[in-house]
């Protein structure tokens, strides 16, 4: 184990260990002829992207949850949109992976460098693994003299209880994960793109763009918070609890930040 300096966070396991050990060895995944249909409902199980892969099983490519949203009118991907069986190919992203031999700590830094939230891991071409900022973080001691707010976001974006949901799904395409609902300084919940998709996929992806949902609609109300002081201990055993990856951070009834597996990884 490193030893903390200053306000820095450490891993309970050595640096130089291969990424790929800390990852996901079971990885879900889809092919590039699949239905876009056919990939929400796998997305909707409980991932945020899904590696895509070609005929011959190499890597060719991942799709995220905010790609279906891009699709559907909430980004620029809404210009290829053509309807729901079209082929998953053309909205995936060009697969950034990292190679089976990759050490923690360079994986650690390109998740620091890029703002990527997981990597695919390869190994001649093909799928093998996938590590993420949520298996680093899992990995990070709790025995710091860091406390939430020496990591959290202060100036997080939020919306408010009416924001429709095209507004809100623009703002997520662009890289926030989790979208707290505010009202007057008070948090009335969070609102996050698989609750958007899981709305769409029930009633009709049409409702994206009506403007008459709105994010009080389908947001998740009973939101689980951390108070500024919780030590980052205390905040790691929350996640892996609950396995939740961020959490409001919350003092006198008011939305003060937030934290999540990001804000951990960037501190390590």
């Amino acid at each position: 184990m490193m030893f903390l300096q200053g306000k820095r966070l450490v891993l309970n396991r050595p640096m130089a260990e291969k990424a790929y050990t800390i990852g996901s060895r079971a990885v879900a995944s889809c092919v590039e002829s699949q239905p876009i249909s056919s990939v929400i409902g796998q997305l909707l199980e409980g991932y945020r992207k899904l590696p895509v892969t070609g005929s011959s099983g190499k890597l060719v490519g991942m799709v995220t949850i905010s790609d279906i949203l891009s699709y559907l009118g909430a980004g620029e991907k809404r210009r290829f949109f053509r309807r729901l069986n079209a082929p998953v190919r053309i909205i995936m992203e060009s697969p950034v992976f990292i190679g089976k031999g990759t050490g923690t700590e360079k994986c650690i830094r390109l998740f620091q460098k890029h703002g990527r939230g997981s990597y695919p891991v390869v190994e001649n071409g093909r799928l093998c693994g996938i590590v993420s900022e949520w298996d680093v973080a899992k990995n990070i001691s709790g025995k710091t003299g860091l406390k939430v707010v020496d990591i959290m976001s202060s100036r997080p974006l939020k919306i408010g209880p009416d924001t429709n949901i095209l507004d809100a799904s623009k703002a997520m395409v662009g890289c926030f994960r989790r979208l707290p609902v505010v009202d007057s300084g008070r948090l009335l919940g969070i609102l996050t793109p698989s609750d958007v998709l899981r709305h769409l996929h029930r009633n009709g992806h049409e409702q994206l763009k009506t403007g008459k949902i709105k994010a009080k609609d389908i947001m998740e109300k009973r939101v689980v918070v951390v108070r500024p002081s919780t030590s980052v201990g205390r905040l790691l055993a929350a996640m892996k609890n609950r396995g939740i990856g961020g959490f409001p951070v919350r003092e006198n009834k008011k939305l003060v930040g937030m934290v999540t597996e990001r804000d951990l990884v960037e501190h390590l």
